[in-house]
């Protein structure tokens, strides 16, 4: 995951001149929604690519990169057990759900989407996973602290040069959440309707 990190913070210093390629390129479009309240919430991603950044989307797997802050979390085994009625299939860092978000770090959560299904002129996918809210060092002055979650990272696994979108760059990964085997996953750029959820 070290590797992973490393990979990330290089590509975020490169993204912004990268940018500049992309006006007038159809990109995928993601939307994102937290809902329910309190510590404990469901943040559902849904992903929109049109038809014509595929030359063949049969063989093509998304997965969705979340940096989650210190001050969110997700429960492993309550994704495990989820996964067997159909949840999400994920890697994670390993979680201390225990911990305060003083003492906490950031959290990497690789999420594998359902299959892309095919919707007229366009394909997609979506991941919703339970997040959770950690507690904060008590404070007299602060009665509420705000946990922003960043935008994700959109991978593609796709054989030979499937997708034909805007590219950042790649990556070697883990080609399931159930094999350590590796797979090249192509790093794209996309439109999202809210950037932080908070």
């Amino acid at each position: 995951m070290n590797n992973l990190v490393n990979f990330l913070t290089n590509i975020l210093v490169i993204i912004v001149p990268i940018l500049h390629g992309f006006e007038g390129v159809e990109l995928p479009k993601v939307e994102r929604s937290l809902t329910k309240n309190g510590f404990h919430r469901e943040l559902t991603t849904k992903i929109t690519f049109g038809k014509s950044l595929f030359k063949n989307f049969s063989n093509c797997d998304v997965m969705v990169l979340e940096l989650l802050p210190p001050g969110a979390y997700i429960d492993p085994f309550q994704l495990r057990t989820l996964r067997e009625f159909g949840g999400p299939r994920f890697i994670c860092d390993p979680v201390d759900v225990e911990q305060p978000e003083y003492l906490a770090s950031s959290l990497n959560v690789s999420l594998y989407t359902s299959a892309l299904t095919d919707d007229m002129d366009d394909l997609m996918t979506s991941v919703t996973i339970p997040i959770h809210l950690r507690y904060h060092r008590p404070s007299s002055s602060v009665e509420y602290t705000l946990v922003s979650i960043p935008k994700p990272l959109l991978l593609l696994s796709c054989t030979a040069k499937d997708y034909t979108g805007a590219v950042i760059g790649e990556e070697d990964l883990s080609c399931t959440s159930a094999t350590l085997i590796k797979c090249r996953w192509t790093m794209v750029e996309y439109l999202i309707t809210v950037a932080n959820l908070d």
